[in-house]
């Protein structure tokens, strides 16, 4: 097969991938950056493999679509690690390798002699990255989890679903693509100190703590407010009041965001719409929208909210009923109104946007005959545009090549270490960001060491200071956990970028800087000459990450919205639920979650380019499509055989029970009640199947012909559920989930946001980190989602209180003089 063109940003770079669908997605981000990535699959292939959809439904290990989708560009070597062979020409491998994949259980590979301390012996500058279920520190050390299990123990099970049947999971195994892709995130944070210092060093990366960052701003509400969202379908809300948050509309279903306050620009433009039509009450188009948002709804009295809320809701579905998803999807984008519609991949594959940006990419399979669009770069970069190198190769594919051509350099000579502290200290970075996205990457960078000056402006404050959870449950633009959670070891300053002097001083930072992070809408920075063709004149040497929600070209690139509507405009709210409800969403900004990960691991290589080459570049970052990398399969499953990928609850393709089930209920916090309890159990083999009879204390029914097998099982889960089910209901979850654990079962209690504080697997990875904010005094942040075991970043400080650190920035690193900042502030320049 002739070798596809290749990207040059981590050219030179040569990655050995043993993960299996848990990590798969890490290195195809390596290859699609220009790593040469090795696949090191068993003599019989990848389990992978036999995950389905299957090229036109032929179940073969050469035609799994979700091998295809997260393997291209790469090598395939088959080797046998069991057998003393296979550890030796693994060594060899790794003794000439910068990175190695692995999601292998702990301790497994140490067992084989090819841990970190054995391998970083044969190769100092080597990077060993391992996927875990729980960490590497007990108790979760010896745990086990598929998706299923991480979705329950995260949290963010417990907030999806209709109250009247159990939490239900994201379809997808969403979990493995959050771990693998911030197993990136971490494996760059771990190389730009190596390549300066000489020293690799071990990646740990936490399934359950990626799926606890999911969770937006729910982890602090049981702390600060006292309570916690609940599941409720389409609609949101915390307790004692709901909003709808998917309407029905002529051919499906539409996201649409009724919020005043900052918002209200939106749902006026959207109640003119409903007048122009004749639709709109003269109620809606008299109220003062502008003091209707999250804090009328977190302190309402009563039912009179409730009872508005009702009314607006009424009146929107009657009007969103008389038109489709496309009539109104025209709309938004014409009148700026914050809405999506419910996408399917039907939808998404003929989206006029992606076509303009080219997204798709076609990939040849000579072997099918036959050419398949696969979803192309997750950021288009202007000095080393990523590239899908190819087809994911047969099983053993390039074993000759290999083991014939990477042969260790005895003559290699490693140059001495050094040390450092954090990853990425001497980074300085500008942080124009504002609500997740941007923060988030730039956080990354701040909480290894960078010096990150996130710049706000009081005339229109980061809408996350507006929003809940507050400390006391009180409001205000300096007690918001939201806004602090994705800001912390920043400085803050305040600059009104619509003013030129303002505008002046930033390119002054611009000049300082190695980064600039933003993301507004594309005209924005353009208007402020803040967009890269200028800052590029001032500092030829910047590296700048633009990420919006639909890119900054095409036809839809000035469609303002949040991780909400993106997660439902790209596919994922369709796939949310019951096969015969309504969508469930995931909480929150879902896509918000998905998209830093990739745009860091971006910039991290961009920032070692630059070290290599002298070279800054510019990052467009679509929030859309780095998502689409999280439905890859369901994507070519509908671009080879024309199928939809629809809700499918907690039904599982090889696990059987596969679910959650109820359990005895617990009281609640004070005056909330008894709570709801349900344990989460996956069984994929015949081994774990034993121990959960075990565990029931070997009923009879478990020797029925049914569910000897596990195709039986597969067959007849839903009369398996039943009895599962009725086991469950007499037991506390969490003996029950200890109990199958110990018996080698995957199990796990579904969280909620207070249980996550009190579990002591996430108290000894140090999920969770209380710190003194200025204003709010002491207050829960998340931790880390990966360990880096020589340059462990943490949480530096708390996030900044508005302008916190002006007379810092402004006068140590901008020389401006007391008197000038003064100046400058009466004139609210800072401000």
């Amino acid at each position: 097969m002739p070798e596809a063109p290749r990207s040059e940003l981590m050219a030179g770079y040569r990655v050995l991938d043993l993960s299996d669908e848990k990590g798969m997605l890490c290195g195809k981000m390596f290859a699609d950056m220009g790593a040469e990535v090795i696949k090191i699959e068993p003599p019989g292939g990848d389990t992978a493999r036999t995950l389905p959809p299957f090229y036109h439904d032929q179940v073969d290990p050469e035609k799994s679509l979700f091998w295809l989708a997260y393997n291209t560009g790469k090598k395939s070597v088959s080797l046998d690690l069991t057998t003393a062979d296979g550890q030796a020409a693994f060594r060899e491998l790794a003794s000439v390798s910068d990175f190695v994949i692995e999601t292998f259980p702990p301790g497994y590979l140490d067992a084989l002699g090819l841990g970190y301390p054995a391998l970083s012996q044969l190769n100092p500058r080597l990077i060993l990255t391992s996927i875990t279920p729980f960490g590497d520190t007990e108790p979760g050390r010896s745990q086990q989890a598929d998706d299923l299990i991480a979705w329950a123990t995260g949290g963010a099970m417990a907030i999806m679903g209709e109250k009247d049947r159990g939490p239900v999971r994201m379809n997808l195994l969403q979990s493995y693509f959050h771990a693998s892709a911030e197993a990136a995130v971490g494996s760059m944070t771990a190389h730009y100190p190596r390549e300066i210092s000489g020293e690799g060093q071990h990646v740990v990366v936490n399934m359950q703590a990626c799926v606890v960052w999911t969770l937006m701003n729910e982890q602090a509400f049981p702390i600060l407010h006292g309570n916690s969202v609940e599941r409720n379908g389409v609609f949101v809300g915390s307790e004692g009041m709901r909003q709808r948050l998917v309407f029905p509309c002529k051919d499906g279903d539409i996201t649409l965001l009724v919020a005043g306050g900052p918002l209200t620009p939106s749902l006026t433009a959207f109640i003119g719409w409903m007048d122009e039509n004749g639709l709109a009450p003269q109620w809606m188009l008299d109220k003062d929208w502008t003091q209707w948002g999250p804090a009328t709804f977190m302190n309402a009295k009563g039912d009179a909210v409730q009872r508005e809320i009702d009314a607006i809701e009424t009146a929107i579905t009657t009007f969103l009923k008389t038109l489709t998803k496309a009539e109104i999807y025209a709309q938004a984008l014409k009148r700026r109104i914050l809405l999506a519609p419910v996408s399917t991949v039907a939808d998404i594959a003929a989206s006029e946007q992606l076509a303009a940006r080219n997204y798709f990419v076609p990939v040849e399979h000579e072997d099918l005959q036959e050419t398949i669009p696969y979803p192309g770069p997750f950021v288009k970069m202007s000095q080393t545009p990523l590239a899908v190198a190819g087809r994911a190769p047969h099983i053993g594919e390039h074993n000759k090549e290999v083991y014939t051509e990477l042969r260790p350099d005895s003559t290699a000579q490693h140059p001495p270490l050094t040390q450092r502290r954090y990853a990425f200290e001497g980074i300085k970075v500008l942080d124009f960001a504002w609500v997740g996205v941007g923060p988030i990457t730039g956080k990354y960078l701040a909480d290894h060491g960078a010096t990150v000056i996130r710049i706000e402006s009081r005339t229109r404050p980061d809408i996350l200071r507006q929003a809940p959870p507050w400390t006391d449950g009180e409001p205000g633009l300096d007690r918001s956990q939201f806004f602090a959670s994705f800001n912390t070891s920043k400085y803050g300053i305040t600059l009104d970028l619509s003013q030129p002097k303002a505008q002046e001083l930033a390119k002054k930072l611009v000049a300082w800087a190695d980064v600039a992070i933003e993301s507004f809408t594309p005209k924005a920075m353009r208007n402020w000459g803040l967009d890269y063709q200028h800052l590029c004149k001032i500092n030829p040497e910047l590296i700048m990450l633009s990420t919006c929600q639909q890119g900054q070209t095409g036809p839809h690139a000035l469609y303002p919205g949040f991780g909400n509507l993106m997660a439902s405009l790209t596919g994922f709210y369709h796939i949310s639920g019951w096969p015969d409800r309504d969508p469930a969403p995931p909480y929150g900004a879902y896509t918000d979650f998905i998209a830093p990960r990739f745009g860091a691991t971006a910039l991290m290589a961009a920032l070692d380019y630059r070290r290599r080459t002298g070279k800054g570049q510019y990052i467009d970052m679509a929030q859309s499509e780095a998502a689409l990398h999280f439905l890859s399969p369901a994507l070519l499953d509908y671009q080879v055989n024309g199928r939809v990928l629809n809700r499918e609850g907690n039904r599982s393709f090889r696990s059987a029970p596969h679910g959650v089930y109820r359990c005895q209920g617990q009281e609640g916090q004070e005056g909330h009640g008894e709570q709801d309890r349900w344990l989460a159990i996956s069984v994929s083999d015949n081994a774990q199947w034993q121990g959960l009879l075990k565990t029931l204390g070997n009923p009879a029914w478990g020797n029925e012909a049914r569910f000897t097998t596990q195709s039986g099982r597969l067959q007849h889960a839903e009369a398996l559920d039943e009895l599962v089910g009725a086991w469950a209901a007499e037991q506390a979850a969490e003996t029950a989930a200890d109990t199958l654990q110990h018996a080698g079962v995957p199990a796990g209690v579904v969280q909620n946001c207070l249980d996550l504080h009190q579990d002591p697997r996430l108290a000894a990875w140090g999920m969770f980190h209380y710190l003194d904010h200025k204003e709010m005094g002491p207050s829960p942040y998340e931790g880390h989602q990966f360990h880096l075991s020589k340059t462990p970043g943490e949480l530096r400080w708390p996030a900044p209180v508005m302008g916190q650190h002006n007379e810092h920035v402004f006068g140590d690193i901008l020389g401006l003089s007391p008197e000038e900042i003064a100046q400058l502030m009466e004139e609210k320049v800072i401000y």
